[in-house]
């Protein structure tokens, strides 16, 4: 056999060999931990929102509205019947109730008036109280900032 076959097989079986060993050592170090699989942690179902303002506009999320405006939020995705409640960003309960027959929850939220001094970015969360197969429960987040003016 040539001497340079020779040593192309040697690095090949080297390189064969180096591999094994890397395959062999990445699931020993997973072992290692306490498992082998990454545990797997639950995560908010986010269902979207539609916003519409008072003249049936389509409001992006975030959206800048004005203090003391009304605010149309459709969220889709919930169960029949299930309970929600919808919470402002301080954490405060504005309003509970329940989703229709098709699990949409419709609700007309006024920006409150004092909120114009506030800065930053502010939301309302729609919370379901159903969560599925030990997931938290399904919410849906509009946010918005508030514009200074009429």
């Amino acid at each position: 056999m040539p001497r340079e076959s020779v040593r192309s097989l040697r690095a090949a079986a080297l390189g064969v060999g180096a591999l094994g060993l890397l395959s062999l050592s990445v699931p020993a170090s997973l072992a290692g931990a306490g498992t082998v699989f990454p545990a797997l942690h639950p995560v908010a179902q986010d269902l979207p929102v539609v916003a519409f303002d008072a003249t049936g506009r389509r409001l992006a999320n975030p959206a800048q509205v004005r203090a003391g405006s009304g605010v149309d939020l459709v969220v889709g995705g919930f169960t029949a019947g299930e309970p929600v409640r919808l919470r402002r960003s301080n954490g405060s309960v504005v309003w509970s109730g329940q989703a229709d027959r098709h699990g949409t929850v419709r609700y007309r939220f006024t920006v409150p008036a004092g909120s114009s001094g506030q800065s930053g970015p502010q939301s309302v969360t729609v919370v379901g109280s159903v969560g599925q197969a030990g997931l938290p429960p399904r919410r849906a987040v509009f946010s918005y900032l508030v514009r200074p003016g009429r």
